[in-house]
């Protein structure tokens, strides 16, 4: 996410949202802390997750200025930052690939948060094992961004990434941004997320 340097402190708005950034930023650790802390299994896996999703909320969280303003949205960074949180240890191979994407201030929150649940489905429902590889590719398309996650290998996930909580909230706020979620295959996984380019802002 770029931010105007030139943004001046004595702003009541940029003040309050800078606190916000700030207080969310120190809930992400804290969220870590605790979670590195806990036994492996599903507990652990939850704040690890939890961790990944305040991880995609401040990412766009305080740089949303006046309605109609646009910001450009550093989603592969993004990606990366929550492939640092869900695998520190890099057991997985997970290639990138993308650029960052001028989208509608008000909607920078929603889309980092529907990468953000992709990301975790990835990791959850397509590389559930200590290893595995994978690729995420993010692009515009035609006036549509897409938001693209494929395991490369790996049998058909167990749950279900459809099935799931994190599914439902992130079809619900592509469906907001008039975009919409695509489980395209099972075995290996692959879903992808489009949001048109109305969605995005003008």
């Amino acid at each position: 996410m770029e931010v105007d340097p030139n943004r001046s402190g004595d702003d009541p708005l940029a003040t309050l949202q800078h606190r916000h950034r700030n207080q969310i930023q120190n809930m992400t650790s804290l969220v870590g802390l605790f979670g590195r802390r806990m036994p492996p299994g599903a507990c652990r896996e939850a704040f690890v997750d939890l961790r990944a999703r305040f991880e995609a909320l401040t990412f766009s969280s305080g740089d949303a200025a006046q309605a109609g303003s646009h910001v450009v949205l550093d989603l592969p960074e993004l990606a990366s930052r929550l492939i640092e949180a869900l695998d520190p240890e890099r057991r997985r191979s997970v290639a990138l690939e993308g650029a960052p994407a001028r989208v509608s201030a008000a909607r920078a929150d929603a889309i980092s948060r529907v990468l953000g649940e992709l990301v975790i489905a990835l990791f959850r429902r397509g590389l559930a094992d200590d290893a595995g590889a994978a690729e995420i590719a993010i692009r515009e398309d035609g006036g549509v961004l897409v938001m693209r996650v494929a395991a490369k290998t790996g049998a058909a996930d167990p749950a279900g990434a459809g099935d799931d909580l994190g599914w439902s909230i992130a079809e619900g706020l592509a469906r907001n941004l008039s975009g919409a979620l695509y489980r395209l295959s099972e075995a290996p996984l692959v879903m992808e997320a489009r949001i048109p380019a109305d969605a995005l802002g003008r």
